[in-house]
């Protein structure tokens, strides 16, 4: 079903602990890595609602897209980054 390296997004979407719910917006990014990067990015950006509880957010995997079939292939949500992973890592920076 999927295309061979380079032809495939990764889907992430941001849980918020605090609302106990997966916020209405997806992350997509041609690698894992670049997922997490970008996220964090989100997460420093101090004009950002992010960046005001760094802690109570979270990064998930929850599928990818093929961009030569247009095919989608969900999967059940994998924690990626976890919420006082993230700010640890935001201190750090």
């Amino acid at each position: 079903m999927f295309s061979g390296a380079g032809m495939v997004l990764w889907v992430a979407a941001i849980r918020d602990a605090k609302l106990d719910q997966f916020l209405p917006m997806l992350m997509v990014a041609p690698t894992p890595g670049a997922l997490e990067r970008n996220y964090l990015d989100l997460v420093r950006d101090q004009r950002g609602p992010l960046a005001q509880h760094p802690g109570d957010f979270s990064l998930w995997q929850i599928g990818k897209i093929d961009l030569i079939s247009g095919g989608c292939e969900m999967c059940s949500p994998v924690e990626v980054l976890t919420g006082p992973a993230v700010l640890a890592l935001v201190k750090e920076a």
